[in-house]
């Protein structure tokens, strides 16, 4: 495990790593040990922050037990409010980023689609649909400060023509707001 994260560029040796499961560390570790040690163990970090999903018991502090690590979880990924710890205006901010994930994911196969069926216009129409909301809530989280992009997935599947798409979705957005994007 030593090794694998010296290979990761980010060195745990193998007494921190037995410190760490041996809990001799009073369960602390930073945020980088905890993204090696889970790239190195091919897990999500979630998975070792919270072991014992869906249903056991977990202390996020010592003073603040869950019920549940799936509690835990939702807690985590700003999806619940339980201890009152996030302001709404950062639960409404995590909320909208989800529907703009969801939206990436519903499009990009939407687009091979549309690529393979170019007569489809019932296809077209929904993926314009879909086009129109990314370029909606890319604008809300831009105003919000957010970095935006397609993402990967999409940009791979365009290859040249995804700048010619950002910059539609670029217009879409700033179309709906009235603004620059």
């Amino acid at each position: 495990m030593s090794a694998r994260t010296q290979e990761l560029g980010y060195p745990i040796t193998r007494g921190t790593i037995a410190r760490i499961e041996g809990n001799h560390r009073a369960g602390k570790f930073d945020v980088a040990e905890l993204m090696v040690l889970a790239q190195a163990l091919r897990v999500p970090p979630v998975l070792l922050l919270f072991p014992h999903l869906p249903d056991e018991d977990v202390s996020i502090n010592p003073a603040s037990d869950v019920p549940s690590g799936y509690q835990a979880l939702l807690w985590f990924t700003g999806e619940s409010n339980i201890f009152a710890f996030s302001s709404e205006a950062s639960l409404r901010f995590l909320s909208l980023v989800r529907k703009y994930v969801d939206l990436r994911r519903e499009f990009a196969p939407a687009l091979i689609r549309a690529h393979n069926q170019p007569e489809d216009e019932v296809l077209h129409a929904a993926l314009r649909d879909v086009e129109g909301r990314l370029g909606e809530l890319a604008d809300t989280l831009r105003a919000g400060g957010a970095a935006v992009d397609l993402g990967p997935e999409i940009r791979g599947l365009l290859g040249p023509e995804y700048d010619q798409l950002d910059q539609q979705l670029r217009g879409v957005a700033k179309d709906a707001s009235g603004s620059d994007a």
